[in-house]
């Protein structure tokens, strides 16, 4: 259980998207073992009109596992995250920018000329 929370959290703070069948895998993961089989109308349109292909994809995804036990799909949830190319995943990069917007301000007050 564990494990779900911190792969959840983690996807919920990604900076990149990921391909949209890995989203829908994931959410398909997490929905069955969370709320269990579906049960909900199969979506037709979208809020702002057309069709809704996402929301038909990732619900067609759900039904089919129909019958998977929580557990099971908690652990397909992590083994998919975990599959993920590492350009999905979060990365901390507020270092190396702070970092860099504090090097001119650095620079300007020992005197030194700041790089351009």
């Amino acid at each position: 259980m564990a494990l779900l929370r911190e792969a959840q959290q983690r996807r919920a703070h990604a900076l990149t998207k990921p391909a949209f069948l890995s989203a829908a895998a994931l959410h398909t993961c997490s929905a069955q073992a969370t709320r269990g089989d579906n049960t909900s109308e199969r979506p037709v349109w979208a809020e702002r009109g057309g069709l809704d292909y996402e929301g038909r994809a990732r619900w067609d995804a759900w039904t089919a596992l129909k019958g998977l036990e929580g557990d099971k799909a908690r652990l397909r949830f992590v083994r998919v995250f975990w599959e993920f190319s590492p350009q999905a995943l979060y990365k901390d990069t507020r270092g190396d920018v702070a970092a860099a917007l504090a090097a001119p301000a650095a620079a300007a007050t020992d005197g030194t000329p700041a790089a351009a």
